[in-house]
Order: structure tokens, then sequence, then C-alpha cells
């Protein structure tokens, strides 16, 4: 199986959709998912996204199954508070927070990040310019929320010049009314899946994203990863896509069913 042999943007349960996962059976596999806007719903504010239960118990019953992690862009403390139910790897801050291997990195974007705060003077900067704009602060990297600015329109054309003029300057990842602001340092989601197939040992592997900064997972290509996105985009390179989150447990059930087959077991216990 290669990411190459199959259509960009296939339903993730059409036939070739539910073809590749099956060819994921009877291997080592090790499964990821990004966090907001894939396991749980997008909210409001970022404190208020939570697991559904469904999806809880889905990722559950998969663990007994596969090796399971999630690469988020929260801290890695964070999303294992609004996670609720165990995996093997949890890392965050978009694959820098937590990735064995990585402390030195780690500590190199821990401090930059507080440079960062001291120059936008714990987002009473930011606040400056519009009220309802969010600076989180995540330890090893930064995000600037605009969902609940006054003039969204205004904060998407001149943030990003802001922002810029930091020091050392970030690199600058958008997503879903977010701007995330991330070290030279920072290890990408895409660096961070490729260093958990190794450690987990996993001969294929798949992973669920919705937003831009899994499409550094997306691009991978790698022979023996079946990529999903969260939400069709013809511009995205995940192989396959969900129409959304609420589709996460189903999706987990046909993985499930697919190393079932191969293993001649029954699949939901």
């Amino acid at each position: 199986m290669s990411g190459g042999s199959m259509a960009a943007g296939e339903y993730a349960f059409s036939a070739a959709g539910l073809g590749a996962l099956r060819q994921l059976g009877g291997r080592r596999i090790l499964a990821a998912f990004d966090f907001d806007g894939t396991l749980a719903p997008i909210a409001l504010r970022p404190e208020q996204v939570i697991t559904p239960p469904g999806t809880r118990a889905a990722l559950d019953r998969l663990r007994d199954w596969c090796t399971t992690a999630v690469i988020s862009g929260r801290s890695r403390d964070d999303v294992l508070r609004r996670l609720g139910v165990a995996v093997d790897y949890a890392v965050g801050n978009h694959g820098i927070d937590g990735l064995p291997g990585a402390e030195r990195e780690s500590a190199e974007c821990v401090a930059v990040s507080r440079g960062w705060l001291a120059q936008l003077r714990g987002g009473e900067t930011l606040r400056a310019r519009d009220p309802g704009l969010l600076l989180e602060d995540k330890g090893v990297s930064l995000s600037v929320h605009y969902r609940q600015a006054r003039d969204p329109g205004r904060a998407v054309a001149e943030l990003p010049a802001v922002l810029a003029g930091l020091q050392p300057p970030p690199r600058i990842v958008t997503g879903k009314m977010v701007f995330n602001l991330l070290p030279p340092a920072a290890v990408d989601k895409g660096a961070a899946m490729l260093r958990l197939l190794e450690l987990s040992r996993a001969e294929a592997g798949v992973y669920v994203g919705d937003d831009v900064t899994d499409e550094d997972v997306f691009r991978l290509h790698q022979p023996d990863l079946v990529t999903v996105r969260v939400g069709r985009d013809v511009a995205s390179r995940a192989q396959l896509y969900l129409r959304a989150p609420s589709e996460i447990p189903r999706l987990i059930d046909a993985l499930i069913s697919a190393l079932a087959a191969s293993e001649g077991r029954e699949a939901l216990r």
C-alpha cells in the first residue's frame, strides 16, 4: 500500500477508504490522532473542549488492538487532562512537548517562548490592539486566538506582521482562528509521527487530523501510512477524509475490524 496509489480525497467509508484500512491488517500498527477538531469538536474557547464519551470509548477499544498516540497543538499536560482515556504516547505543542528523545529541543523552545511572552508583555500588547485576542501560553510554544476578536478580519490581516517581529522570528502556523508561534527548534507533527513510528516499532500507521499543522504528516506520503483528514479539503494532502469529528468512533471501529479480520478474532468486545 502506498499513499501515491490512492486518489486524493477519498471518503474514509468508501470502498477505497475501507480497503486502505483493511490493508493495515496483519501488521504492528500505530494509530495517531490530533485532538482539537479531530477527537474533540472545536469550541468557542480552548478550555471548553472535551472528548465526547463515544470517542473516549472507541479509543479505549482501539488500545487493545494497536499502539495509540495523540499529537496535539495543546500542551501535553492539557491534552491529557481533556482526553479522558489512556494512550501509549501523548505529544503536545505540535510535536515537541513530551516527544521521547527531544528533551534538548524542548528546553530550547521553552526559553524562546519565555522571551516572546516578555516581548508581548504577557498578552497585554495584543489585548491593546483588540480585547478579544487571547494569548495562550503552552510552555514550549504560544498561540494567539482571534475567534472572539472584535474584528477577526483585521486580526487576520495585521497580526502576522506583528508576530513576525518577535525575536527570534517564530514559525507562524495558521489554524482555525488561531496563529501558532513555534520556536526555531520546534519539531513538527510530521517529524513527531516518524519518531513515534520508530519508537513503537510499527510496521504501518494511520494518522487523523483536521488542520494546517496536520499537513506536516499528510505530506509525508510514507509507504504503509494511511492519512485521514476531518473535513474535506481539496488542497489537503491527506488520502482520506471524514465529514466531522462525530465519525471518529466509526473510523476506529472500522480499523479494529480490519485488524481483527487479519487475526481471525472477534472485532468488538
